[in-house]
């Protein structure tokens, strides 16, 4: 059994249920969403299957490599029927025994072709597009989720950026540019002989930190890797901190 064949895909409660086939016509389901039906955390489910050893044998189950929900080769154990009812008995979830009813109804109808099929290579096709969106949706997300955190700095408008890349595949909204040249409160004390301290200070005071003279970024903490965000200023700001000290 070197290679599976995506014929069926499901969802038990909010769980989704994929069912492989093998040349041999027998169905199977991967660990992890096994896993999921039963409703139990993946450490328990591989602790059952480690003190069952019997259920690694090929009467039960396999592995072999197949590709992850990011495209990439994985070795990935799955469960044949026999294996499937056997790992659910073993639970002690209540959602085991309503999983195996539930499973063996759809085994049997696929046996008994009474579900209505999509060619394969078409099934195949629509199920990954589904997967890739939604990936892309959870992805884009993410970054607004990020955004929100940083309205009104540069740093959400490059998250912006991002997230319409992410959902859209491509770049809709383009990345700020930086237009002018930005200085750190460190680089504007050394011209102005004085500490970045001084100059962050002189700043809050005489409220400079605005569009005017600089923009917010998002950068990292100078002793740690924790991420903050900072004031960078134009160099307009140097003759009017000069007049002020």
């Amino acid at each position: 059994m070197d290679e599976l064949t995506l014929v069926k895909s499901e969802y038990f409660g909010e769980s989704e249920c994929d069912i492989y086939q093998d040349e041999n016509s027998d169905f199977f389901m991967t660990a992890n969403q096994l896993c999921e039906c039963l409703g139990e955390p993946r450490s328990t489910f591989d602790n059952r299957v480690s003190r069952n050893e019997y259920l690694r044998e090929d009467l039960f189950s396999r592995s072999l490599k197949m590709r992850d929900h990011l495209g990439r080769m994985v070795d990935t154990r799955v469960f044949n029927e026999d294996g499937i009812y056997e790992i659910t008995m073993l639970s002690s979830t209540e959602k085991a025994r309503e999983f195996r009813a539930w499973i063996r109804q759809i085994l049997k109808a696929l046996r008994k072709n009474e579900y209505k099929l999509l060619p394969m290579t078409e099934y195949q096709r629509l199920i990954a597009e589904s997967r890739l969106l939604n990936a892309q949706v959870r992805k884009a997300r993410e970054y607004e989720n990020l955004a929100d955190l940083y309205r009104g700095t540069e740093y959400a408008k490059i998250l912006d950026s991002y997230a319409s890349e992410a959902l859209a595949g491509a770049r809709v909204l383009p990345l700020p540019r930086a237009e002018r040249r930005t200085y750190s409160a460190t680089e504007i004390g050394k011209q102005l002989g004085i500490s970045a301290n001084k100059v962050g200070i002189l700043a809050n005071r005489h409220k400079l930190k605005s569009d005017d003279y600089g923009m917010w970024v998002h950068d990292k903490a100078p002793h740690s890797a924790k991420q903050i965000q900072s004031f960078r200023y134009y160099e307009e700001i140097i003759p009017l901190l000069k007049e002020l000290l």
